[in-house]
């Protein structure tokens, strides 16, 4: 039980019931030990079921942004951009907070997430959570740009054979 990738494949197998039965609850805890043990990813599935509200009865955003910031800890980009996401739109249970989403969406955009240097983009020309910095604003817009005209580039490169 201290491998987080085989914890997280096991997850993920009893989510979509892959060897047996749907269990969710068997891939919370999955994702929970491979989260515990830094596997970063499964950071990302537990903060997804509690934020689905596929873990509990309902939506637990406080939860899920726990998760998303221990995966955005192990380096896990996508979580960083997540916890941005959730403190700039604000949550049930979790207020809007323009600094700590900066902080997030830095960390994300340095792992070169769009979605990550589009809101550092945006902060930096609203001066939220930020000073506002035009040529920053700018600098972050066209690394955004660049990642995502890279992304798309590569997705015109992959062919299918008949």
């Amino acid at each position: 039980h201290r491998f987080g990738q085989s914890c997280f494949k096991y997850g993920n197998y009893a989510l979509i019931g892959r060897g047996g039965e749907k269990d969710q609850a068997e891939a919370l805890k999955s994702f929970h030990k491979s989260c515990e043990n830094g596997f970063a990813p499964g950071c990302m599935n537990a903060a997804q079921m509690y934020a689905l509200g596929m873990a509990e009865s309902k939506a637990d955003f406080v939860k899920a942004l726990s998760y998303l910031q221990k995966g955005c800890d192990g380096k896990d980009i996508p979580c960083c951009a997540e916890a941005s996401a959730y403190f700039i739109t604000g949550k049930t249970g979790i207020k809007k907070d323009m600094t700590k989403a900066f902080e997030f969406a830095e960390k994300a955009c340095a792992g070169d997430h769009v979605a990550g240097c589009v809101n550092l983009s945006q902060m930096y020309k609203r001066g939220e959570g930020v000073a506002a910095n035009p040529e920053l604003a700018e600098k972050y817009k066209q690394k955004a740009i660049k990642i995502r005209k890279s992304l798309t580039q590569y997705e015109r490169t992959i062919t299918f054979g008949d």
